[in-house]
């Protein structure tokens, strides 16, 4: 943090105190890990300054993150959203989050981890709320893609690849969220590398059935083992045999979408599918897509391992909340709080 830019070096200086305070007692509200009435008033200060924002506390852990980088060939960029529930914070008034009569913060990182699994720091960060009543889920009909939620997976693959031009091999592995064409049009035009779960039977020219379909057909070309994580409700980690699957592609640009830059995108997909599932838990099965080549055994495994270490991110998000008692955090307004969750988050 020593190189945060904030036009005032007192502010550089306490920015300092609060994370060595917070990250010291990463469980504790801000008076009781500042110790003292001076430093809790220091830090108050500090989150309701008009010269701080999340993008100058954020900006020298964004540069630190790019220098780890520079020593791993590979460097898996994992994006995913959170949400921080601040329903029981009266004096908050922000929009709705996932479940009904909620409401908070939603946080959409991207973090750098590298391809053995070790994380490195975030590469990007965009949070915000929505308005009163979810207008967003209304109007989605009549905005533009660049006015909807589900352009943050685009805009955080910009800033990603402004931000790690001069690393060779980065790839971005995502979830089913960020299966829209656009964002693989919007990768293509950056020459940006990805890894992405489908959502979606994609049309392709190899196949009138879709892509899912013309996966499942290919020949296994092996058959082991792999650690699944834990999910939400009764499904702990568990090791499951899959047999993978894989073959190059061509996807179809869909009819309704009309101003996009490739009208057709080459890819490799691979399909991984469970046998021989416990009883009473659905086999696993996983239709992942790349740009980055696979042609053999090996590098389809790769594949795969890489997209099992998105888990990460779904831990570090776990983190932020649970061991970093975020959510019980009660500033009084969202700038505020935008500031304090910016710290938190590093």
């Amino acid at each position: 943090f020593s190189k945060a830019i904030f036009g005032d070096k007192r502010l550089s200086d306490r920015l300092i105190r609060v994370a060595k305070d917070l990250s010291e007692h990463p469980s504790m509200p801000i008076n009781q890990a500042s110790g003292d009435w001076y430093s809790t008033k220091g830090a108050y200060r500090f989150f309701n300054n008009e010269k701080v924002s999340p993008e100058a506390i954020l900006a020298p852990h964004f540069e630190n993150t790019m220098k780890r980088m520079m020593h791993h060939e590979v460097v898996l960029s994992i994006q995913d959203t959170t949400t921080f529930n601040y329903s029981s914070h009266e004096a908050l008034k922000l929009g709705p989050i996932d479940k009904a009569g909620t409401n908070g913060i939603l946080q959409h990182n991207t973090l750098a981890v590298s391809g053995d699994g070790l994380p490195l720091g975030l590469l990007d960060q965009i949070t915000w709320t929505r308005p009163p009543n979810n207008e967003e889920s209304k109007t989605n009909e009549k905005r533009s893609l660049e006015e909807r939620e589900i352009y943050r997976w685009i805009k955080s693959l910009e800033n990603s690849v402004e931000r790690t031009q001069h690393h060779s091999r980065v790839v971005s592995v995502n979830d089913r969220e960020s299966d829209f064409y656009e964002f693989y049009d919007r990768a293509e035009s950056l020459n940006a590398l990805y890894l992405i779960r489908l959502r979606h039977n994609r049309a392709i020219e190899e196949s009138t059935k879709g892509a899912k379909s013309y996966l499942r057909g290919q020949t296994a070309v092996a058959t082991y083992e792999v650690s699944v994580p834990r999910r939400t409700g009764e499904y702990p980690e568990r090791t499951a045999t899959v047999e993978l699957r894989y073959a190059p592609m061509t996807v179809y640009a869909p009819d309704e979408i009309e101003e996009v830059v490739h009208d057709e995108i080459k890819m490799y997909g691979i399909h991984v599918q469970e046998i021989n599932a416990p009883t009473g838990i659905e086999p696993i099965e996983w239709f992942l897509v790349t740009n980055v080549a696979v042609s053999s055994l090996k590098n389809s495994m790769e594949r795969v391992r890489w997209y099992l270490l998105r888990w990460t991110i779904e831990t570090y998000h776990k983190s932020e909340k649970s061991c970093c008692s975020s959510e019980d955090c009660r500033l009084e307004t969202d700038e505020r709080m935008l500031n304090f969750l910016a710290v938190n988050s590093v």
